[in-house]
Parts: structure tokens; C-alpha cells; sequence
């Protein structure tokens, strides 16, 4: 039978890391959390780990990596809300030249009828 101690042993851990206010952290940031803790054990005390520049590095990366992200995502963004603008610029141009248009046939539309009804007054003989 095999035993489930060891697994079990975690959950204290766990508790103790994540608290009631962090439970919807990612599975990596628990993990990460685990790492941290496990290695602060290792050197006895926060302040005997050892601070190297490969250290600062790693921890650096991530960050970094995350940053990019974020700027190549708020590019996109501007682009996007940029060519919506652009294309609702259009759209409106376009109904402005529509509106226009439809106004000038409108007044072609009122000369004619206007012409017909003068036809029909000189066609038609005075009453007498």
C-alpha cells in the first residue's frame, strides 16, 4: 500500500503561501512561491541567499519579457482603435457624399415636377 503523506504534507504549505486573499493565483506563481520558500529553507535565512548577478538577471527576464508583451499588445491596440477611426472617417465621408447626392437629386426631382406641372398648365385650355 502506498502512502500519501508526503503529497498530504503540502497542503499546510500551501495554505500558509496562499492565504484566503490568493487563492486565483496561476498554478507558475505557486510553484514560483514553492521555489522561493524552498531555497530561503536551504540557506537557513532570507538574508544568507546569496544575491548574484545571474539572479538578478533571472528575475529580470520574466519581467521583461512581460513588459514587451504588454507594449507589443498596447501597439496593437492603438493600431486596431486606429483603423477603426479611419474606417468610421470613411463611413461618415461616405454618407456625407450619399446625404449630398441625395439632396441634389431631390432638387433635380423638384425642377422636374415642377417643369410637368407648367407642361400641364400650357397643354390644358383656359376655362372660360
Amino acid at each position: 500500500m502506498h502512502s500519501i503523506a508526503i503529497p498530504e504534507c503540502g497542503f499546510p504549505v500551501n495554505n500558509a503561501l496562499l492565504g484566503k486573499e490568493k487563492l486565483a493565483l496561476a498554478e507558475n506563481t505557486i510553484v514560483a512561491q514553492h521555489v522561493v520558500r524552498d531555497c530561503v529553507q536551504i540557506f537557513g535565512s532570507i538574508t544568507n541567499v546569496p544575491i548574484t548577478k545571474d539572479v538578478i538577471t533571472a528575475a529580470r527576464r520574466p519581467a521583461y519579457v512581460e513588459y514587451c508583451v504588454h507594449l507589443d499588445d498596447q501597439k496593437r491596440q492603438q493600431a486596431a482603435e486606429l483603423q477603426r477611426r479611419a474606417e468610421f472617417e470613411k463611413q461618415q465621408e461616405d454618407i456625407g457624399q450619399l446625404q449630398r447626392l441625395k439632396a441634389s437629386l431631390m432638387e433635380q426631382l423638384a425642377k422636374k415636377d415642377e417643369e410637368e406641372q407648367d407642361q400641364k398648365r400650357e397643354q390644358t385650355p383656359p376655362r372660360s
